[in-house]
């Protein structure tokens, strides 16, 4: 559910594309002498041949003062289906899965989680059950049926919800075919970074901090990794590795 094949993708066209904010601030003292103060920020991007060129930059001039450009971010990104993950190149942040971000220019590697299923980008349950016939399978949450399926008779799982809310346990119920009904509850929280039962998500990074105001760079190494164990438990790990 909420799913397109990587065989059925599409990259998009070849396209320059840019947006921008700009404002300008003037204002007058007691001598009615003015004060002017003008600024810009541009997003930009080129797509080409499977490619993608991001560029975040601002212009800032103050008043009798010379106009200066800063760069935020720029790196090139493609998608690499085979491995439903990332690669970028260039300057940009980390990402905070686990660590703080931090700005740095050199490699990253990270699972794009909207490559998944619309289901399991985010933590939803897996209802298992075992039916003894072909059995009508309802799953509800808050009064509210977010799910019904025919399943044959054995072992089922149901890996696709998509759950109405956050905080609230499922109600499954199991209608045989003579008529007789069983129910149990599948409990659901959720909380950041818990993952679906069997899903894992990494972040992988080598560069160099290139931290505003700071004299003295590092070069690092950082790696993430999660992974859904099941309904309960998501384990999760990290790490930076650096001289300093």
């Amino acid at each position: 559910r909420g799913y397109v094949p990587p065989e059925s993708w599409d990259r998009g066209i070849d396209a320059f594309y840019t947006s921008y904010n700009l404002s300008q601030y003037r204002s007058y003292d007691s001598n009615n002498n003015s004060n002017t103060a003008s600024y810009g920020r541009f997003n930009s991007g080129l797509n080409l041949f499977s490619w993608q060129l991001h560029s975040d930059a601002s212009y800032s001039k103050p008043d009798d003062m010379k106009g200066t450009w800063q760069s935020n971010t720029l790196y090139l990104e493609r998608g690499w289906s085979q491995i439903l993950s990332t690669v970028q190149i260039g300057e940009n942040y980390t990402s905070s899965l686990i660590f703080d971000s931090l700005r740095f220019s050199g490699i990253r590697l990270f699972r794009d989680m909207q490559m998944l299923p619309d289901s399991m980008q985010s933590f939803t349950p897996l209802v298992q059950g075992v039916a003894q016939s072909i059995a009508l399978i309802t799953v509800s949450q808050n009064g509210y049926i977010i799910y019904q399926k025919e399943v044959p008779p054995g072992p089922f799982t149901i890996a696709d919800l998509q759950l109405s809310g956050s905080g609230s346990d499922l109600d499954v119920s199991i209608k045989e075919a003579d008529g007789s009904v069983r129910s149990f509850l599948v409990p659901y929280s959720s909380v950041p970074n818990m993952l679906q039962p069997g899903v894992s998500n990494f972040d992988f990074i080598a560069g160099r901090s290139k931290i505003y105001g700071v004299k003295n760079q590092e070069d690092f190494l950082e790696a993430n990794y999660i992974y859904g164990l099941n309904n309960l438990l998501t384990l999760y790990g990290g790490t930076i590795l650096s001289d300093n």
